[in-house]
């Protein structure tokens, strides 16, 4: 019998200092997983589009290990979105990169973070510095448990994004001209985005 498929609940939020949130989270009893390391991330789409457009992504990912990863489409209250994923460690980024190319998939966007990993009870709590600012990204079993740790973080809630990385990129890349066409470090550089112009709010 198959296994049923997991399900991803989680929420972003935007703040100025991820220190702070990183000192909160060691004395409410979270543990440090994976330390600050750089990942790189690529999105695949048919060349038609048909992913983006039913709201699925495929991505591979280089980081702490090598994944694989399909999402897809969500639903979202108050901030918290939830959505299917499946996800694969693969031994051999540049492999996996090819074999995706080579069933027709191409890449149609690449972007990076610094990353680290806290586990708080069932939680999973990533402080991400991204070329438009710095978050936290709290993946719970529930909405309400998502809720209740921002809270304990001192984040509010009416500032919850569930927004993916990607969605946020598209609001904010006009302020650049010509607009990058990735979230990478590089395109970025010189450049210090507000993230509330687009749309967003400080949770901090």
């Amino acid at each position: 019998m198959t296994a049923p498929a997991r399900q991803e609940t989680e929420a972003k939020f935007l703040v100025h200092n991820l220190a702070p949130l990183a000192d909160r989270l060691i004395r409410l009893g979270a543990r440090l997983i994976v330390p600050r390391h750089h990942e790189y991330n690529l999105r695949f789409d048919t060349p038609e589009g048909r992913l983006t457009a039913s709201r699925q992504v495929l991505r591979l990912r280089r980081g702490d290990d090598a994944r694989l990863t399909w999402k897809g489409p969500g639903t979202e209250q108050d901030g918290v979105r939830t959505r299917t994923e499946l996800e694969v460690v693969v031994q051999d980024f540049a492999t996996m990169r090819q074999i995706l190319a080579a069933l027709g998939y191409r890449e149609i966007w690449i972007y990076e973070k610094y990353r680290a990993l806290y586990r708080w009870e069932t939680a999973l709590v990533t402080l991400d510095e991204t070329p438009i600012g710095q978050f936290i990204e709290i993946e719970a079993d529930s909405p309400a448990q998502v809720r209740t740790l921002a809270a304990r973080l001192g984040l509010k809630a009416s500032a919850a994004i569930p927004a993916s990385y990607h969605e946020i990129f598209l609001r904010l890349r006009a302020q650049r001209w010509p607009p990058p066409d990735h979230l990478t470090f590089q395109d970025w550089e010189g450049l210090s985005p507000d993230p509330r112009s687009g749309g967003l709010a400080y949770a901090d």
